[in-house]
């Protein structure tokens, strides 16, 4: 008994000495997150602001065209939950958005105008820039150290 107690306690103290803090999570995901959006369609000035245990938030800036066709730049952030449900695979439709299992991805205008809330991402991954996999474990992972309000 006394053996598999020292057992136990090894391999917890193993397990608690590889697995990333929040501190050392952050700071891979804003590393990969820098490809965030890159491969979106008219998106351009995609911006990581910031990542934290329950959010990333990203700007961006879409080109609006009206009757006349005048283009006016037209500036959002999209607000992300680290809770996310997944993050679409390279082999479905649209690789790289981030899932969730309510309405939970919040898109404003860089006033702070509310302008819709989804299930999906607006942006994606650029998946030739990270691994998708890799970032949808992070992001579960530091969403276990968001406090529920």
């Amino acid at each position: 008994m006394k053996n598999l107690f020292y057992l136990l306690a090894f391999s917890a103290g193993i397990f608690m000495g590889t697995a990333q803090t929040k501190e050392e999570t952050i700071t891979w995901l804003k590393e990969k997150l820098k490809a965030y959006g890159q491969n979106a369609a008219r998106a351009t000035n995609v911006t990581l602001q910031s990542v934290d245990e329950c959010k990333i938030v990203v700007n961006y800036t879409l080109n609006s065209k009206d009757k006349q066709g005048k283009i006016t730049p037209i500036r959002f952030q999209e607000i992300l939950p680290t809770d996310i449900e997944r993050i679409v695979r390279s082999n479905e439709s649209f690789p790289g958005h981030f899932v969730y299992h309510e309405e939970a991805a919040v898109t404003n205008l860089e006033d702070g105008t509310f302008v819709n809330k989804s299930r999906t991402s607006s942006l994606r991954l650029n998946e030739e820039s990270v691994s998708i996999p890799d970032v949808e474990k992070a992001i579960k992972h530091l969403a276990t150290f968001c406090r529920k309000k």
